[in-house]
């Protein structure tokens, strides 16, 4: 069965090679990771309304730095690390700018006057240069820093990680666009950094908590309540702004715990289809991730409900379908792909 040190997107991200597999992955947390990027693709296409933004924003990407955290494998070194990232981020990375740019390219081609050179130079820079409809392309590079930011201090005691991560979240509070409009969003890894120690922490005492649910209820009560108060403004770690100081941050990572509380008890309650369907889900997040931009640049119905099915469904459903070929390395960061259930042959007896 596979360890809870695996990270999200690494080895837990691998599809399973049989059916026997996939339950052996923790489906709860592979739950979080669909419901935190539900609540991505929700926050960018009902970014205008005042209470979904504050909803999805003050937890939605901190959850996948915090999960980091919390899948940590601390045998690795550095060196190891840097080649698993490039494999599971980095790749998929470069093959969805390709992909992205190629798409512009056609679109450009056939509305004449519509190519903007200068936003293709903002995207290939990265991290917040990056506009429409390569919003997202910041989120990848930011992981992969952060991860190997963390694998540099994670041997150090537990004050020196938390002190490092406070002197990063300053570092973004002092110098956010400094930060944020780095090359490849490589300065975001510094502010960043306090989720994925979070994670890390509640790792290491989520075996001291035997009721989770009755402690995860409560702890998400109260931070949805801060965020209705207004007491805990948004989270919009793009652009650096941490909402409200201290406050806001940690109800991103009271979220996060929580939902892994209520999540992993949930899922063994679940039947088995579910979880595997929440399984193949994660496993094709990254797809989502990159294409969810692109489609909303397009397609513009009059009805938001409609224009967030098709944004949402279109990519998962290719990237559940890569899922099963080869091309999900190279699309989903996955290094096996999933294999069709095979029928059983029926004897003449």
């Amino acid at each position: 069965m596979p360890s809870r040190t695996e990270t999200m997107t690494d080895s837990s991200a691998a599809p399973p090679s049989d059916t026997s597999a996939a339950l052996a992955r923790d489906a709860g947390i592979d739950l979080v990771r669909v419901l935190g990027l539900i609540a991505v693709v929700v926050g960018h296409v009902y970014a205008t309304v005042p209470l979904v933004r504050e909803l999805t924003y003050s937890w939605h990407m901190p959850v996948f730095f915090f999960l980091t955290g919390y899948l940590w494998n601390p045998r690795r070194d550095l060196r190891s690390e840097w080649r698993a990232r490039l494999k599971s981020l980095m790749l998929p990375y470069l093959v969805w700018v390709v992909i992205l740019f190629a798409i512009y390219a056609v679109w450009a081609a056939v509305t004449p006057g519509s190519i903007d050179p200068g936003r293709l130079g903002d995207a290939l820079l990265g991290g917040a240069n990056a506009g429409s409809p390569f919003v997202t392309l910041w989120f990848v590079s930011a992981l992969f820093f952060v991860a190997l930011l963390f694998r540099a201090v994670c041997r150090l005691p537990a004050a020196a990680q938390w002190g490092a991560a406070v002197l990063g979240v300053a570092a973004g509070a002092l110098f956010p666009h400094a930060l944020s409009d780095s090359p490849l969003a490589i300065g975001m890894a510094l502010p960043c950094l306090i989720f994925v120690v979070a994670g890390a922490a509640f790792q290491s005492v989520r075996h001291r908590i035997t009721r989770p649910v009755l402690v995860g209820l409560p702890v998400l009560g109260v931070s949805v309540a801060l965020v209705l108060l207004q007491a805990a403004k948004p989270v919009d770690l793009k652009h650096l702004d941490f909402g409200t100081p201290v406050v806001s941050v940690a109800v991103a990572v009271a979220i996060s715990a929580s939902l892994l509380l209520l999540a992993e008890p949930a899922m063994r309650q679940a039947p088995a289809r579910f979880g595997r369907w929440m399984t193949l889900l994660a496993l094709a997040s990254l797809t989502v991730v990159f294409l969810h931009p692109m489609l909303m640049w397009f397609v513009h119905p009059e009805s938001l409900l409609l224009k967030f099915l098709i944004v949402l469904a279109v990519p998962w459903a290719l990237g559940v379908a890569a899922a099963y070929t080869p091309a999900t390395r190279w699309l989903n960061g996955a290094k096996l792909r999933v294999q069709a259930p095979r029928q059983r042959s029926v004897s003449a007896s």
